[in-house]
């Protein structure tokens, strides 16, 4: 009996591990690398965006980064959750609605002007269609390095811009169904044995253990 036990409470604990609101996992890491040119010359800094996109119209691009300013030679990371982004529930959602949408790494302006490159769900995460079957707790964007430099050509000036960057994908598995159910289950076993009286008979007396 205590084996059986044992092996049961084993057994609930390796289903729960996946409901547990434990620390987020680690799910996806993207290196990326984006250049491009803007004017006028003045502006030297740059809005990083991770921007996503419905393969077919309506578009409706959402973003991540707009207001966040970084200037040349900067680095850092920053934290994109519910608390601090009001775009993060819809965009983690699109990231894990099973269709192969479109990402992209934009280079704004202050002004919003500028733009970048992208490609499907799927290529960008290397992962098919997408994150389908994990929750998104936060999205980190680490910028490596940021290059702002002037230029001037044909009568005109600006500034060209590029970013060496990293996004990661922080989160948890989603538990299926089934798996729920069996910790129910299980749990409901374990309750009731606990509450079941143990004993022993000895020369047809009942002797209660405690």
């Amino acid at each position: 009996m205590k084996t059986r036990m044992s092996f049961c409470c084993v057994a609930i604990g390796v289903l729960l591990q996946p409901l547990a609101f434990g620390e987020p996992v680690l799910l996806r890491s993207l290196d990326l690398r984006e250049g491009g040119s803007s004017a006028p010359e003045t502006e030297f800094e740059v809005q990083i965006i991770l921007q996503h996109e419905f393969k077919v119209p309506p578009l409706d691009p959402l973003r991540l980064g707009e207001g966040v300013f970084w200037t040349a030679g900067a680095s850092g990371a920053v934290d994109f959750n519910p608390a601090n982004d009001s775009s993060f529930l819809p965009f983690a959602r699109r990231l894990s609605d099973g269709q192969d949408d479109l990402l992209f790494l934009l280079l704004l302006s202050p002004d919003g002007g500028g733009g970048g490159g992208g490609g499907f769900e799927s290529l960008w995460l290397g992962i098919s269609p997408d994150l389908q079957g994990y929750e998104l707790d936060s999205i980190r964007l680490i910028v490596h390095d940021v290059s702002i430099e002037p230029w001037e050509k044909w009568g005109l000036s600006g500034v060209t811009k590029t970013a060496d960057v990293t996004y990661e994908f922080w989160g948890h598995v989603i538990p299926e169904p089934t798996s729920v159910l069996f910790v129910t289950i299980g749990g409901l076993i374990l309750s009731n044995r606990r509450r079941e009286p143990r004993c022993t008979r000895e020369s047809g007396r009942e002797n209660r253990v405690s």
